[in-house]
């Protein structure tokens, strides 16, 4: 027999920046549904993200996209998680930090001028 539980998405694109902020809040036994728009090129999920959620009550992880750390999740986490894909490393928060220290580069350089 199945049950129903309220589903929560969240849409991002080849970064999983605010999935540990959302992971952290109560989950009162929902379903997160995270739409990396199918992309093959990163991981949205690992092992740390799956254990936040167990501890902080949700039920399950459904990615349209790909994940890691498959092993430890399947040892260590007792919530249903399913993805498109595996992937082996997350190279999107270093892309990002690399973006944001630009970003601030230029804006230092350009208030000087």
């Amino acid at each position: 027999m199945s049950s129903l539980c309220p589903i929560f998405s969240l849409k991002v694109l080849e970064h999983n920046v605010g999935v540990k902020e959302l992971l952290e809040t109560k989950g009162q036994g929902r379903v997160l549904f995270i739409d990396g728009g199918g992309s093959m090129r990163i991981a949205l999920v690992g092992e740390y993200l799956c254990s936040l959620a167990q501890k902080s009550g949700w039920a399950r992880i459904v990615v349209n996209g790909c994940i890691r750390d498959v092993d430890e999740i399947n040892d260590g986490c007792d919530i249903g998680v399913r993805a498109m894909a595996l992937h082996a490393e997350n190279r999107a928060r270093r892309a990002l930090l690399k973006s944001m220290y630009l970003f601030m580069l230029v804006e230092v350089w350009n208030c000087d001028s």
